[in-house]
């Protein structure tokens, strides 16, 4: 690659690095140690809509370094829902060491200091997961809040 290019991108992944440390967006270590800290059978909804069951994880739409917490429904589908808290910890334990895919190519390493979105495959929707809570009957939330970029990057 171009040195001036390679430069050039690492310049502006540092602004965009510095954008999101101002936020609440969590990493994938956080979530990891959230989810444990959670009854393992809960049912994991997420706090915009309750209806989703199935749960992946892929590199963000948005910018390709991250992760993005891709949701849809099982209903009219064969696969079985993934929605317990057991089942989405194991999601981002397996992702922590791993290459994804980029939506337009390239390979991506995931780790510790990873942040995570929540947007479903092919969609860069901003939200950004910024905390997970018990709620009463046997339900953990996903908390989320719609990233707002600034006129700096």
């Amino acid at each position: 690659m171009d040195k001036w290019i390679e430069t050039a991108m690492q310049a502006v992944n540092e602004q965009i690095t510095q954008e999101f440390n101002k936020e609440p967006i969590k990493t994938l270590g956080e979530i990891i140690l959230l989810l444990k800290s959670q009854p393992q059978d809960n049912r994991v909804d997420l706090d915009f809509d309750s209806s989703y069951d199935l749960f992946r994880l892929n590199s963000y739409r948005g910018y390709y370094q991250y992760l993005a917490l891709d949701y849809n429904n099982t209903q009219g589908t064969q696969l079985k829902p993934n929605n317990t808290v057991s089942q989405v910890l194991k999601l981002f334990e397996d992702a922590e060491g791993r290459e994804f895919t980029g939506y337009k190519g390239g390979e991506f390493l995931m780790h510790s200091k990873t942040i995570v979105f929540v947007s479903p495959y092919s969609t860069a929707s901003e939200r950004m997961l910024v905390d997970i809570k018990k709620k009463p009957k046997n339900v953990t939330v996903i908390c989320t809040k719609i990233h707002v970029e600034s006129d700096s990057i």
